[in-house]
């Protein structure tokens, strides 16, 4: 909820005409959902310049007092996994929301990282290498990690480090490869194009490829469905064996996101492409999904956050 909570404080300023950091942020909690990662909370401390309070700790005279937020400005709605939408109300705000959570740990809003083919790596306007990072993740088989993807890969954990060590390795990340899971929310640190190769127990969910439209990546969302390639998880029978897909196949698919993300820079467009079976070609995403980006001209600075330039009145 941590978007529409951010949408919500900055539209609420422009509606009370005060300033954002004279607004207060109370959230609910209940002992289902109990106290969020310490990560989560550092987040929420560097974004919104406070650290995160909840409504039954709440002690003081308010002159104002709204309840909930704009839970429909989110960039998929739960049960619906399945289908992939473009809001062009959401667009700016998503593209803004993720501006503001990189100024907010420390790196520049939108930088911009062109594909190099001539060396075919990823640099930024500093000459920073970047890498293809695999995360690792508790649901996924061990072939992730020692599959040969054709290019350099470091295998990592993030969930032991801390917020700013994370960003620091996500900023100068060129790509992402996991299971699908909350490994894909560090896209919001990422340089644009970045490169999301999302795996799938064969059922594909827009989870991740629903907020990277937004933001100008390229995600290619493979759903590997053959049994042997997933190891026993509790409650679905499952083979144990990670021997994975064929060197063949797992090259092609990060060789087609790659092309993906040189089309992505060239058009200035998100792009996405969904595949289900073990087999790759090199045709495979011959017709991907598309959607407009808003460039970051239209953005402007207002109360240390990044927020939409919209037309006056």
């Amino acid at each position: 909820g941590m978007c529409p909570a951010w949408t919500t404080l900055v539209q609420l300023a422009k509606w009370l005409r005060c300033d954002i950091q004279d607004i207060e942020i109370a959230v609910l909690t209940t002992s289902d959902t109990g106290k969020p990662p310490a990560q989560l909370e550092a987040l929420w401390a560097k974004l919104f310049g406070k650290n995160l309070t909840f409504v039954a700790d709440v002690s003081a005279c308010y002159r104002n007092v709204v309840y909930g937020c704009l839970y429909e400005e989110r960039p998929l709605h739960f049960p619906e996994m399945h289908a992939l939408t473009y809001d062009a109300a959401l667009g700016p705000w998503m593209r803004a929301f993720a501006g503001s959570v990189r100024q907010a740990v420390g790196s520049l809003p939108f930088e911009d990282a062109p594909l190099d083919s001539s060396s075919d790596v990823l640099r930024s306007s500093h000459g920073v290498l970047r890498k293809w990072l695999v995360l690792r993740h508790h649901r996924s088989p061990a072939w992730v990690y020692t599959a040969d993807w054709g290019v350099p890969t470091v295998v990592i954990q993030l969930d032991h480090l801390t917020l700013p060590q994370q960003v620091e390795i996500l900023s100068n990340a060129r790509a992402l490869i996991s299971i699908e899971g909350a490994a894909f929310f560090n896209q919001l640190f990422m340089a644009v194009p970045a490169l999301l190769l999302v795996l799938h127990e064969c059922e594909i969910k827009c989870w991740h490829s629903a907020v990277a439209q937004y933001l100008g990546h390229a995600t290619l969302e493979w759903g590997v469905c053959e049994p042997k390639h997933w190891t026993v998880r509790p409650g679905r029978a499952r083979l144990h064996q990670a021997d994975g897909p064929s060197r063949s196949s797992s090259v092609a698919a990060a060789q087609l996101l790659l092309a993906g993300g040189y089309e992505a820079q060239r058009r200035k467009m998100a792009w996405r492409c969904a595949l289900i079976g073990i087999d790759v070609s090199s045709s495979a995403c011959a017709r991907p999904d598309m959607t407009w980006v808003r460039p970051r001209e239209n953005f402007e600075s207002s109360g240390g956050f990044v927020v939409p330039r919209f037309p006056a009145g």
